[in-house]
């Protein structure tokens, strides 16, 4: 058994949920994530988009068991690990939190509630990030 302990960088919506379905799905191993006193399946959709509170920021444990767990850990721990933490959808006014909508092995997928859509390298992740903070 492996467990990763983490704080979520995006919140997870259904779009989000199905990501981390597919990528759980090329695994034989047992994948969980627990946040709250809650656990959900990492096979099932639904059962990720349902625990509670989950948004930006969220203390979150991944623990995968079996015999592809290192595997398994390594790319789905990725999933969760990738990027840098954003509150928000980088849009000037927009206050929508973030949904990761998919990701290569050199760019990050992000859209909002708001319909907003755009990339980062993820070598730029930071520049995001720290444009945000900086004072329009």
């Amino acid at each position: 058994m492996i467990d990763l302990d983490f704080d979520l960088k995006w919140r997870i919506g259904l779009r989000t949920a199905c990501l981390i379905t597919s990528t759980a799905a090329k695994f034989t191993s047992k994948i969980t994530l627990s946040h709250g006193g809650q656990t959900a399946n990492a096979r099932i959709p639904c059962e990720l988009a349902l625990l509670d509170d989950l948004k930006a920021g969220a203390p979150c444990r991944l623990v995968v068991e079996g015999t592809d767990e290192w595997w398994a850990m390594a790319a789905v721990g990725e999933l969760f690990t990738l990027g840098d933490f954003l509150d928000r959808c980088p849009h000037r006014d927009c206050p929508s939190t973030l949904i990761l909508t998919d990701y290569s092995e050199l760019k990050i997928y992000y859209a909002c509630s708001n319909g907003h859509a755009w990339e980062v390298r993820r070598t730029d992740a930071a520049a995001v990030k720290t444009r945000l903070l900086e004072p329009a």
